[in-house]
Formats: structure tokens, C-alpha cells, sequence
């Protein structure tokens, strides 16, 4: 352990024993044997380092570093004669049975690195951060398995390469402030924002949600991190999602409040939007689950459609919806500019080409040298195509022994583009100036 310059205290209802390194040349007690309700205050002034190299437990306990034990409680407070704040630093092991608050409007618990060791906090019972902040920093990791709860005025961070493992209930009340500016959050329990959620940072942060997320307020993301989405988010009344980044989602999306989308949000699952509920997409939204509408959907960019949309509500449509066949769209009609279809090959059987079949419509196929396919742009497109009309989903066609044929398929009334940022130029102006039909 090392001198610091603030008071740690540990109020307990319980005996509470630590073993300390016999080289120090001060020896202090930690609740060692002192009566239920009373303050350690001797001899340090400081902050408590809980190396990895110590034993701090009761011997009947497993783990390495520092034990709170069931009904004991850990508070990180300042003394009023001395300048820095209180803190806990772990760079070993802290097991957590009891309480641990945090009250110092400048007290810290964190979770730091060492080249040999990473910091670890287990919790099995509860944290409170009422002031200042509770960090999970570099290759540190804190496994909740109690609850978190950060209270007005309280944050909690997750920074560098640090991981965060919620199996049980983490609350950011009113107030409070939950960042990831790195690193990797697995949710497997609860996580409940009640006020600003924010994520981003120069480390690429990662949350993976498969358990339940229930949003309240603001929920923020920023460029350079990714969000899995494989249990349910709950989006609130009143609450906000605001998505810069790459969004995927395979389980459930509820939303009633509204969700704003500038980057790329990809569902396989569910995205259920209700009455009071609004999705407004400026980046690519794209659908290959169920999209069941009932409020409004406002699509200002690029919709990709790929399954299903169930739309009770309305669908507000300045951009470009494209609706991939079998993707199709029931209930009430788009506004604005219709769906495109977009057509894709299927299968590719023997001398047969098959595409997926619309009810009703005409198909122009374009083709042409596999040697000379138009690589990027369509407009540098070699003149030896041809552009065929047709009335059914299938077209025979057998090149030479040696030889290959591009194919791209669409509607009469479709598009050959795609509504992929990849692409580059207009298909349908290049194709229709450099193939003919006969």
C-alpha cells in the first residue's frame, strides 16, 4: 500500500481484518477489531493502493486483494485538512460483499493498469457514486453481479482497453452520467439510463447488450464505436437514441420516444416503433428482420428493406427506400417517392439464370462480358452488352466453353443501383448509354 493525501474510511458492521505487508514501516488496522460503526483514520492520510502482490482478505475467502465483506461499508470521503481527494485504486483485487459509496465531490474508485497486473473489481454487492466518479481505466474490468447505481453528480467510466461485465442491475438516475470511451461493455442483466448515456472515444468502444436495456433519457453514441444489440433496448417516452456509428441489432428494438440515425443501423430482429414514436434515418438504416411501424418513420437518406415492414403508422419518404426483393412493405403507403424494387439473382442453375419473382412485373436484364465487366463505375461500361426485356423470372443462357457473362437484373420500372455506399455512379445512366435493346 502507498501514502496518499486524503482519508479513506471504512464504517463496519462487522469485524473487518487485513493483512498487511510486513516490509511497511508504518502497520495500520483496517477495521480490525474495532466497534461496529467506528471510523479508521490511523495512521494514514491517504488513498489505499490494493496491489496484487497483497493479501487483504479474511482467510476463508478466495480471492486476492481487498475483501468488504457482507454488511460492511467502504466510503471514499476527503478530509477537510488536507487537498487531494480521497480514493481507491486497484491495480489487484477488490471483492465487494458489502457497500461501497462514494460521497467526496472529488473521491475516486478506479480500476488501473500495471505491466503486471490488471485492476478488478467483483461485485457482489452494491456501489453507489453519489459525487465523482467510479473509472474502470485501461485493462482494468469490473463484473457486476449486484447493482451500480450512479446518483446526481455521479459518473461512471469505462476508458482505454477496460471491460465492463453487467450481470446485474446498473441505474444512472437523474443527474448522473454512465461514458464508455473504450473497451468492451457486455450487458447480461439491466442497465437503466434515466439520464445521459454517452459513447465514444479514441478506442473504439464496444457494447454488447443480451440482456435489457431501458433508456429514459439520452442515449449518445459517437464515431468510433459499435453497438450489438442481441437482447432488448427499450427506448422511453420522451427518451432519446442518437446514433453516429455502426448499429446492429438482432434481437428487439421497442422504441416510443424517437431515434435519430446519421450512421448505419442494421436489424435482423425486431425494430418496434410505437404511437408516440419516431425514426428519423440520415445515415443507412437497412432491414432484414421485421420493421412493425405505428408511429412514424421519417427516411431522409438511404432505407434498405430486405424482409418485412409492417407500417400502421406513417412512412415519410424524401430519400430512397429501396425494397430488395423479397423484401416487401404492407399497410399503409409510403409518402413521397415510391419504394424501388431491386432485384436479385437467385440461383444460377445448369444454363438457366433465376431471380426472385414480383407479382405482375417486366424484368430488363442487362449482361455482357465478364472480361470487359464494368468495374466501379457503369459508365466506363464496355459497349458489347445488351439490355433484354422480359416476362418471366429465368433466362436461359449458355456462354462458351472458357468464356463468363456479368448479369444484373431489374424491373421495367426498377433500378440496377443498389442502395449500397460502395457504388460508384449511376448503373442505370451507364447501362442505358452503352447497352442497347433490342
Amino acid at each position: 500500500m502507498r501514502i496518499g493525501f486524503k482519508i479513506v474510511t471504512f464504517i463496519s458492521a462487522l469485524t473487518f481484518s487485513v493483512l498487511t505487508q510486513p516490509t511497511l514501516a508504518a502497520t495500520y488496522a483496517i477495521d480490525a477489531g474495532l466497534p461496529a460503526g467506528g471510523d479508521c483514520e490511523h495512521p494514514f492520510i491517504g488513498g489505499i493502493w490494493v496491489e496484487d502482490w497483497n493479501t487483504c482478505v479474511l482467510p476463508s475467502d478466495p480471492y486476492p486483494g481487498l475483501l468488504i465483506d457482507a454488511g460492511d461499508t467502504l466510503t471514499i470521503e476527503s478530509a477537510t485538512h488536507v487537498l487531494m481527494p480521497g480514493y481507491v485504486r486497484v491495480r489487484g483485487y477488490m471483492h465487494n460483499k458489502g457497500s461501497i459509496d462514494v460521497v467526496d465531490p472529488e473521491g475516486e474508485l478506479w480500476t488501473i493498469s500495471w505491466p503486471s497486473s490488471h485492476g478488478t473489481i467483483l461485485n457482489d454487492g452494491s456501489i453507489a457514486v453519489h459525487r465523482q466518479s467510479l473509472t474502470n481505466h485501461n485493462r482494468g474490468k469490473i463484473i457486476n453481479n449486484g447493482s451500480i447505481d450512479v446518483e446526481s453528480g455521479g459518473r461512471f467510466h469505462t476508458v482505454g482497453h477496460a471491460s465492463f461485465i453487467n450481470h446485474g442491475t446498473t441505474t444512472i438516475h437523474a443527474g448522473g452520467y454512465l461514458s464508455f470511451q473504450g473497451g468492451i461493455v457486455l450487458n447480461e442483466g439491466w442497465i437503466i439510463n434515466d439520464d445521459l448515456f454517452g459513447m465514444g472515444g479514441p478506442f473504439r468502444p464496444h457494447l454488447d447488450n443480451r440482456g435489457d436495456f431501458v433508456n429514459n433519457a439520452t442515449f449518445e453514441t459517437y464515431p468510433g464505436a459499435t453497438v450489438n444489440n442481441r437482447g432488448t433496448i427499450t427506448n422511453a417516452v420522451s427518451a432519446s437514441i442518437e446514433n453516429q456509428v455502426p448499429f446492429f441489432n438482432s434481437g428487439t428494438v421497442e422504441n416510443d420516444g424517437s431515434i435519430e440515425n446519421t450512421g448505419e443501423l442494421v436489424s435482423s430482429g425486431t425494430l418496434g416503433n410505437g404511437p408516440a414514436g419516431a425514426v428519423t434515418n440520415l445515415g443507412i438504416l437497412t432491414n432484414d428482420g421485421a420493421i412493425l411501424n405505428d408511429g412514424l418513420v421519417d427516411n431522409m437518406a438511404t432505407l434498405g428493406n430486405y424482409s418485412s415492414i409492417d407500417n400502421a403508422g406513417v412512412i415519410d419518404n424524401p430519400g430512397v427506400i429501396v425494397n430488395v426483393c423479397p423484401g416487401v412493405i404492407s399497410g399503409n403507403p409510403v409518402l413521397q417517392n415510391p419504394p424501388i424494387d431491386e432485384v436479385w439473382i437467385e440461383t444460377v442453375a445448369g444454363d438457366v439464370f433465376s431471380w426472385c419473382e414480383l407479382a405482375g412485373a417486366d424484368y430488363q436484364v442487362a449482361m455482357g462480358d465478364i472480361l470487359k465487366f464494368p468495374y466501379g463505375s457503369y459508365v466506363q461500361a464496355a459497349h458489347d452488352c445488351v439490355n433484354v426485356s422480359v416476362t418471366f423470372h429465368a433466362l436461359p443462357d449458355s456462354p462458351p466453353p472458357g468464356d463468363a457473362i456479368w448479369l444484373l437484373v431489374r424491373t421495367a420500372n426498377g433500378t440496377y443501383d443498389t442502395a449500397r455506399p460502395s457504388q460508384v455512379g449511376s448503373r442505370d445512366n451507364g447501362i442505358a448509354a452503352l447497352c442497347f435493346l433490342p
